[in-house]
């Protein structure tokens, strides 16, 4: 009888709880289903009807339980709450390609980000080229033949070292100025060829005396011992228009300047004309009064300039600086000579060849000019010179020029119509008034390169540039011709 009553008792509490006043259902809140059941502001555990639940009474809060909760962030638990680019730590997926700010860079990841630029990670960012200058200069549209002023050159008194050297001591400052672009290139080596064409482009931002103090340290390592090298200052310009029949030359190279076109251009760039640095490279081979040892009306020959120091004194052979472009002279002892080689740049300069019409021959042929015999395609090198042989009737015989040197660095190429052109010169023919006739031979072609954030616009019809070498002499009368020059390059970079 007293189990009866008390089940009784039990039944009708437990019914009690599902009632109320009114004798409506009362909704209530389900601890686990994420969604506020009973509207009161409150979900799940946080809503007080749950306190007793067993579900919510182990509350702690641990990074890896998979909810972002309480204190967690991107920063403490990342595993819960992901990651944040910008929040200063550097955790979960992020790395320093995709968030740089939190991780920092890595030079040679591939990716140019975060404190990278082209002068402390030239892997990633490219080889530092500067901005396209700041228009400081002026040029009107270039209608007719204009030669510009030789450029405003200098060369560093002390060896200059990569990522060491932010100030450079030069023989003169005068005419630099704060914020001038200046390209630091080596023209020559003087007892190897290893480093001849490597450059780069800097800002001065202020001069001490002969020092220029520059923006950044230096990529390259220049020393005196071994290298020659020249420090021009480039042309800024806002805007440059070469119209149909103008042409745009500077003057020669003469063994310290000339022979460089070094333009930037912030604006755009028409060039419907041409652009013309034949023959404005390195300086072919000349006559020169034979020994005395010979007849005293006797010339003897040179060898055309190449990428080694020491022309023409230490030159005058046929073949033994051949390997550094060097077009060999038509070799003469007295009055025996014979057709002089070509100059090389990219490629070899070919052979002159030997007379026909005389057999006691004192030494053979010039050879032509060798390659350069490293990567050329982030190098500015000048067709180096043909060597020369002799002309016993006064025939002018010498050997041609090489190419010069163009870098033209535009913020918008516009449009190219006309032409773009750095060939060597032709080798000179002989008189063929008597059998003492030898022709010279040739200059290689040089450089061009074009520097821009797009640079498609300038590579639509390659036929509008041209780098050739130039054509050996002829002597059909001796049968003594002259070696036709290398060709030079076109190089194509894009950069911001």
């Amino acid at each position: 009888m007293k189990i009866k009553q008390a089940l009784l008792i039990f039944v009708i509490m437990f019914s009690c709880i599902t009632c109320n006043d009114d004798n409506s259902n009362e909704i209530y809140e389900i601890c686990n289903n994420k969604i506020d059941d009973d509207e009161n502001g409150y979900t799940d555990c946080d809503d007080p009807a749950c306190s007793l639940n067993p579900l919510c009474q182990n509350t702690a809060i641990y990074c890896g339980d998979g909810t972002c909760n309480g204190s967690e962030n991107t920063t403490n638990c990342s595993d819960d709450c992901g990651t944040l680019c910008g929040d200063g730590t550097c955790n979960g997926s992020e790395n320093t390609t995709n968030c740089s700010d939190d991780c920092g860079t890595l030079c040679g990841d591939g990716a140019c980000n975060g404190s990278e630029n082209t002068t402390n990670c030239s892997d990633d960012c490219g080889v530092n080229l500067g901005t396209y200058g700041d228009a400081r200069d002026s040029l009107d549209p270039v209608t007719t033949s204009l030669e510009l002023p030789r450029p405003l050159t200098t060369s560093p008194t002390g060896d200059l070292f990569s990522n060491a050297t932010k100030s450079v001591p030069v023989f003169d400052s005068y005419g630099f100025f704060s914020g001038d672009k200046i390209l630091i290139l080596v023209v020559k080596g003087i007892f190897n060829q290893d480093n001849v064409g490597k450059f780069e482009i800097r800002t001065i931002q202020t001069i001490d005396g002969n020092t220029l103090n520059l923006d950044s340290y230096l990529e390259n390592t220049y020393t005196l011992s071994n290298e020659i090298t020249t420090i021009v200052r480039i042309t800024q310009l806002g805007e440059l228009r070469i119209t149909s029949g103008g042409i745009l030359t500077v003057p020669d190279w003469d063994g310290e300047t000339g022979g460089i076109l070094a333009i930037m251009v912030s604006g755009p760039l028409y060039i419907d004309g041409k652009i013309d640095l034949s023959g404005k490279g390195l300086r072919g081979g000349s006559q020169v009064q034979s020994p005395g040892s010979c007849p005293a009306e006797s010339f003897v020959s040179e060898s055309g300039e190449g990428r080694l120091s020491g022309w023409p004194e230490n030159q005058m052979s046929c073949s033994d600086f051949s390997e550094f472009g060097n077009g060999g002279m038509g070799c003469d002892f007295c009055c025996a000579g014979n057709g002089a080689g070509g100059g090389g740049n990219i490629t070899s300069g070919s052979d002159g060849t030997d007379r026909t019409t005389y057999t006691d021959l004192r030494c053979g042929y010039g050879t032509g000019g060798e390659a350069a015999p490293f990567s050329t395609e982030d190098r500015l090198l000048f067709g180096s010179g043909g060597g020369t042989s002799i002309d016993r009737d006064g025939g002018l015989i010498t050997g041609g020029n090489g190419g010069g040197i163009v870098l033209i660095l535009a913020n918008e190429l516009t449009s190219l119509n006309g032409e773009i052109i750095s060939d060597g010169f032709d080798g000179y023919s002989c008189l063929c008034q008597s059998d003492y006739n030898f022709a010279s031979g040739a200059g290689a072609g040089g450089t061009i390169m074009i520097v821009s954030p797009d640079v498609s616009p300038f590579q639509t019809d390659f036929e509008k540039y041209s780098f050739t070498g130039g054509r050996g002499g002829t002597c059909p009368c001796s049968g003594a011709n002259g070696g036709n020059g290398g060709d030079g390059q076109v190089v194509f970079s894009e950069k911001n």
